[in-house]
Parts: C-alpha cells; sequence; structure tokens
C-alpha cells in the first residue's frame, strides 16, 4: 500500500509535490521504498519510479538510500548491467569526493563498479578493480574474511573471462577454500566458487578435475 501510495504521487501529483520530492527527508523515504521493491523483485514498480525521477529531472533515488549497493546489485541481478555501470560510477565518483579513496565505504564502490563492469563485459577494465579491492581487504580485514574470499572469486571471474585461466585456477582455488572454511561446504557462495573453478579447469584441459568440481557445486 506505501508503495501504490508513493507511485501514484510522483506519478499523478508532480507539479504539486515538487518541492516536496527534492526535500532530503522524502529522498530518502523513497530511496527505501524502491529497495524494498528490490528485495522483493518487483521491477515494474523500481522502473516506474526511476522512469518518474527521470523524466522530473530529480535526483536517482538510487543515491538517496542508505544502501545503494543493494539497488545497484539487483540492477546487476535483473541483467541491466549498463545501467549498474553508470550507477557505480556516480556511487564511486560521490564516495572519494566526500569519503576519501581508502574509505571502506569508497573501496565497497570499488568493489561494485567492477563486479558491474564484468558483468557488463568490459573486462580489461573491471580487472584492476577487483585486484585492488583484494588487495584493500586483505590489508583491513585478513586474509581469512570472507569478502577476501569475494575477491578472489570475482578476480578469478576476470581473469578467466580474460583467457588467462591459470590466473582464474588460482584465485579461485584460494576463494573456495576461504569460502568453505568461512562459510561451509554447502553455502551458495561456496558451491558458486566451486562450479567456477570447474570452468576454469575445463577451460585448461583438466576435465577429470573439472568434472569432480562441477559434480560437487
Amino acid at each position: 500500500m506505501t508503495d501504490q501510495i508513493v507511485l501514484r504521487v510522483v506519478g499523478c501529483g508532480a507539479r504539486r509535490s515538487m518541492e516536496r520530492l527534492r526535500s532530503r527527508y522524502f529522498l530518502r523515504m523513497l530511496g527505501q521504498v524502491v529497495l524494498r521493491a528490490v528485495k522483493r523483485h518487483d521491477w515494474r514498480f523500481v522502473s516506474c519510479i526511476l522512469l518518474a525521477y527521470a523524466i522530473l529531472g530529480l535526483a536517482d533515488p538510487v543515491y538517496a538510500a542508505e544502501e545503494p549497493e543493494v539497488a545497484i546489485e539487483v540492477l546487476l541481478d535483473s541483467g541491466q548491467a549498463s545501467e549498474a555501470v553508470t550507477a557505480a560510477e556516480g556511487l564511486l565518483a560521490k564516495r572519494k569526493e566526500t569519503l576519501g579513496e581508502q574509505h571502506a565505504e569508497t573501496l565497497a564502490a570499488v568493489n561494485l563498479l567492477g563486479v558491474a563492469r564484468l558483468a557488463h563485459g568490459d573486462y580489461a577494465k573491471a580487472q584492476p578493480l577487483l585486484e585492488m579491492t583484494l588487495q584493500a581487504r586483505r590489508n583491513v580485514l585478513g586474509v581469512a574474511h570472507p569478502a577476501v574470499a569475494e575477491s578472489l572469486n570475482n578476480l578469478g571471474a576476470a581473469w578467466y573471462c580474460l583467457g588467462d585461466y591459470q590466473k582464474a585456477m588460482t584465485c579461485l582455488q584460494e576463494a573456495l577454500k576461504g569460502r568453505r572454511a568461512a562459510l561451509g561446504p554447502s553455502d551458495p557462495a561456496t558451491l558458486q566458487s566451486q562450479a567456477n573453478l570447474g570452468l576454469a579447469q575445463e577451460a585448461q584441459g583438466m576435465k577429470d578435475a573439472a568434472v569432480e568440481s562441477l559434480t560437487a557445486a
């Protein structure tokens, strides 16, 4: 019901509501409404909100949300890689300006941009961003942290897409080891790394190892 009310305000009462729409409070509230819609995969509602904001020339609620990473990740999940890259670039620029280049949230935006570029097929641009994220996470969080394993998995995927299967295998083996230790053997993230490793092994001609990894995943 709340989502429908907000949609009606944006879609039909735009001229009367311009000042309210521009207020920080309303932008923040709308950002949270968008995120709730995103989490329940209500793409029609999210698309309507973003389109309305584009028409009105107002700030994108993705940037007004407290968790913009979630919204960008959902753009990726819904196959909107180009939009995700644009949003991640904007988020990174904003965080560099307001927080500095070494802040944890800035580094999170670097990682997100790397993932978005990977999904978009910009493998050569994604790889250095993912490498940077990995090194930063190792330094700040320690080698055993699940986020380090996530970065290894992402970097391994980048090397795989670039055709460097040996580097991909090295990263993915470390990612699998880290995720098994931190999350357990049956966690979806662990199984993802297992499957990715199998693909890299297959590309290297290691058929038996690939079958074992892919079967386990």
